[in-house]
């Protein structure tokens, strides 16, 4: 038979002041709490994605972590509530739950900035927005840092730190801090320059100061660009604010296809002539070509033409009397702006010259020099 008295003696005993009844009930709700966490989630989980699937968002099961995080520290406050322990050490306890719940709050917010930023990346991509993905990318960063601001500040509040002190002292420091992020500063303002003159935009190639690519990411201090060569460069914004920017894809038709041809100075002028007529039928006929006959959508201002990149001037004259030959300058631009079409357009249209050239009994030149020798008359 159970002896209940030595039950309630051992139950009412006490450890640390702390009686052990207590002890037990404190770690069985921690028990519990953890074992929950899981099914307290989920369910938590299917109403938050209910509310959010009637807006088309999915949330990511990442959702689940921060609030199993603050369900076990709901677990700790309550077990710590039922020991009674000290005021002190009870105030510290409290002071330690309140600021991983502050934590875990704002990493619910983290997520579900994440999640709709996704949400907003897809939509963008869809043409279903106005917002350029780089304002976007900004914005978020900036909620982030405004989060990780208030986070903080309200940890120190709970610790009792005078926050109004601290920023204060922060005034009172603001000449050394304006110096130490003069830098910093600089850069946020030159992506802010960025952002509102829209040089260029995330997957635009460009080229300043030697350094050519395709832009990766404008970020809050710096732009990152992937070289052709594969190499990751990191450019301060403030640098690309005030820098001479080729943005080569600010372009809807014509890439350059420039080149010049030499012949022979013996060449017959009527084949010369015949030979450029043919190069430009040439080059009329072809669609790859870019001409003032195509049907392109293009603004009636020629200024606006320039502003969106529409080029379609088409040139083979005779150009130059050149040391070793005669050149013909062929000058125009091809339908697409992609680099690898770009070629196959310019290689295509070498293969017809070359053919021109021989249907016109036309050579081309090569660097070559004649040698007069002057006999001498005795």
């Amino acid at each position: 038979m159970i002896d209940m008295t030595k039950i309630q003696e051992m139950l009412t005993a006490q450890i640390l002041d702390i009686y052990v009844y207590k002890i037990i009930l404190s770690v069985f709700i921690l028990v519990v709490f953890f074992y929950l966490k899981n099914f307290f989630t989920n369910i938590i989980f299917k109403i938050f994605n209910f509310f959010f699937s009637k807006k088309g968002i999915t949330l990511d099961e990442k959702f689940l972590d921060p609030f199993a995080f603050l369900f076990v520290i709901l677990g700790f406050y309550l077990s710590i509530s039922i020991l009674s322990i000290s005021n002190e050490v009870n105030n510290i306890a409290l002071h330690i739950i309140k600021s991983l719940s502050y934590i875990g709050f704002a990493w619910i917010l983290f997520i579900l900035i994440d999640t709709l930023a996704k949400e907003a990346g897809s939509t963008i991509v869809d043409g279903k927005t106005h917002i350029r993905s780089e304002l976007a990318n900004f914005i978020i960063k900036f909620l982030k840092t405004i989060i990780i601001f208030l986070t903080v500040i309200g940890i120190l509040n709970e610790w009792s730190y005078n926050v109004s002190a601290i920023l204060a002292s922060l005034g009172l420091g603001g000449l050394a801090f304006a110096l130490a992020a003069k830098e910093t500063v600089a850069n946020l303002f030159g992506s802010m320059v960025i952002l509102w003159d829209k040089p260029f935009e995330h997957g635009d190639t460009i080229e300043f100061l030697g350094t050519e690519g395709s832009v990766i990411e404008i970020g809050l201090r710096s732009t990152t660009i992937r070289t052709f060569t594969n190499a990751l460069v990191t450019v301060p914004n403030a640098k690309l604010a005030n820098e001479s920017i080729t943005n080569w894809s600010k372009r809807k038709v014509g890439r350059l296809i420039k080149f010049e041809i030499g012949i022979r100075y013996d060449s017959d002028p009527k084949n010369i002539k015949n030979t450029i007529t043919d190069i430009k039928n040439t080059l009329i006929e072809n669609d790859k070509i870019s001409k003032e006959l195509d049907s392109f959508d293009k603004p009636a201002l020629v200024k606006q033409n320039d502003l969106l990149g529409y080029k379609d001037l088409l040139a083979v004259n005779l150009n130059s009397f050149g040391s070793s030959g005669i050149n013909i300058l062929i000058h125009c631009f091809s339908v697409t702006i992609d680099y690898n079409e770009w070629l196959e357009t310019k290689e295509e249209l070498m293969f017809k010259i070359m053919d021109i050239l021989k249907n016109n009994n036309l050579e081309f030149v090569f660097p070559s020099q004649s040698i007069y020798i002057e006999k001498e008359v005795n």
